[in-house]
């Protein structure tokens, strides 16, 4: 999710309704189909009811599995995104993380309720958490980066983006958002 933007995430809702049509005990894809919706209202789209068809595919999942890790963390997730509730979307990820401890999208996902509050170097350590998880994923990287520069905190961007570009020379986007610490700590345009 993400890459593809609002299209790829649409092509997303109609493989994933697929597969719980085909199997409607499905409940990682019912999350995941209730997660898409979400992105898909997170990117403002307002013009379908993607809260209500979220709600509805994790009830689903939850009548299935009420204690499945993923659907506390679908359920946290409707509280971020679907309604800026962040107390209860906390307390949903900190079921999901005790049932899903190596999940880096939990922290992940804590670190950016905490960043909404304003809760800086609790929402870095998180990111940070979520980055050792899965060292790999260019997203979690990103909003490490970015959470660093936010705070002004240009070496540690620095250090992420130069680690990360060593084994991803070519990505647009963290080349960029390390440009972009340069230009704001030195004023280099170059």
């Amino acid at each position: 999710i993400g890459t593809g933007g609002a299209e790829g995430a649409k092509q997303e809702v109609q493989l994933l309704e697929q597969a719980v049509t085909r199997d409607p005990a499905f409940v990682p894809a019912l999350c995941k189909l209730a997660d898409t919706y979400l992105y898909l209202y997170w990117l403002n789209d307002r013009s379908a009811p993607y809260v209500d068809l979220a709600k509805k595919a994790l009830e689903a999942a939850a009548r299935l599995q009420p204690d499945a890790g993923e659907v506390h963390r679908t359920r946290g997730l409707l509280y971020y995104r679907g309604s800026l509730d962040y107390g209860p979307a906390l307390a949903e990820f900190a079921l999901a993380q005790r049932s899903l401890p190596n999940d880096a999208s939990i922290p992940f996902l804590i670190g950016m309720v905490e960043r909404r509050q304003g809760h800086w170097d609790e929402s870095v350590r998180h990111i940070r958490q979520a980055v050792e998880l899965d060292p790999h994923n260019v997203a979690l990287i990103s909003e490490l980066a970015t959470t660093n520069f936010i705070l002004r905190r240009y070496d540690e961007a620095t250090k992420t983006l130069d680690s990360a570009l060593a084994w991803k020379p070519r990505d647009f986007g963290m080349a960029f958002l390390r440009a972009w610490v340069d230009r704001e700590q030195k004023a280099d345009l170059g």
